[in-house]
């Protein structure tokens, strides 16, 4: 996630009430498909060690382990700059198997409208992601290519 860092996120929300709301987004969108891969609960665990306090992580985790749907109020940032910095974070979280699941989608596009995002935003956001992975996969493809090709190559010292 070049650029987005959840340190730097939760330093730019500043209060505790932005963190928790940003908390208990990202727990919504791990849990949207009721299920959490490895890397969303690394993201958990980062989340808890540093931005939740004991009371604050118990909930989200009890919430979470019953797979009740995590409702979010509306949260008005006026630093549109943030809310586009927070909606695509999530976005990666939603693709963070290199695949949207339906269920994280929708979820998705439920916190987008709590950001203010019309659902054509949240869904250029998802794009943009997957424009990301697909990047990703071709650039693992193209060093793959390379690295096999430079083994195989008969070597001419000079």
């Amino acid at each position: 996630m070049k650029g987005m860092r959840l340190d730097d996120i939760m330093e730019e929300l500043g209060d505790k009430k932005s963190q928790r709301w940003f908390a208990w987004a990202i727990a919504g969108m791990v849990m949207a498909d009721k299920r959490m891969s490895k890397p969303e609960e690394a993201y958990m665990r980062q989340l808890f060690s540093k931005y939740c306090d004991m009371e604050l992580s118990t909930i989200i985790a009890e919430t979470m382990k019953k797979n009740k749907r995590i409702t979010l109020d509306t949260f008005q940032l006026e630093d549109r700059a943030l809310a586009a910095k927070l909606l695509k974070y999530l976005a990666v979280i939603a693709a963070i198997d290199k695949d949207i699941p339906q269920d994280e989608k929708k979820y998705l596009l439920q916190v987008g409208g709590k950001l203010g995002f019309s659902p054509q935003a949240v869904n250029r956001a998802l794009a943009w992601r997957k424009r990301e992975i697909a990047r990703q996969g071709e650039a693992e493809r193209d060093e793959h290519d390379l690295t096999i090709e430079l083994r195989t190559e008969t070597p001419q010292y000079t």
